[in-house]
């Protein structure tokens, strides 16, 4: 970022498909990884996480086993411990809980917990 413009320069020269609607995306306290939550594909099962990893120049790099599915997230947010990935899916009425591997960055579900109606977002303090 331009400190006097705030103009934003690509970093890199790869972009990342992550589906239709990217929605959310959430950072690891470490800086280390990055996660975004698609939705709309239409189809529950191409609705996912992808999980990148950001590298020392502030690019980003895929990363192996990195896509997980999600049946309709809405918001992604990681607990201060980067030990968990907690995901809102909005129509399952559901929190989708995942263990970060702090060295790969991939994730592996870990179980859910039922929610109000449709929530939307989650938040840690």
């Amino acid at each position: 970022m331009n400190s006097t413009s705030g103009a934003l320069t690509r970093i890199g020269s790869a972009a990342f498909a992550t589906g239709n609607n990217p929605i959310a995306l959430a950072i690891d306290s470490s800086g280390k990884f990055v996660y975004v939550v698609n939705r709309d594909d239409n189809n529950a099962a191409n609705d996912f996480i992808t999980a990148l990893a950001i590298q020392s120049d502030g690019s980003l790099a895929a990363i192996s086993n990195g896509v997980v599915a999600v049946s309709s997230p809405s918001f992604v947010a990681i607990e201060p411990g980067n030990k968990f990935v907690y995901v809102t899916d909005f129509n399952s009425s559901a929190v989708s809980i995942f263990s970060l591997n702090a060295t790969s960055g991939q994730l592996t579900a870990a179980g859910s917990v039922a929610t109000g109606t449709n929530p939307s977002s989650i938040a840690f303090r």
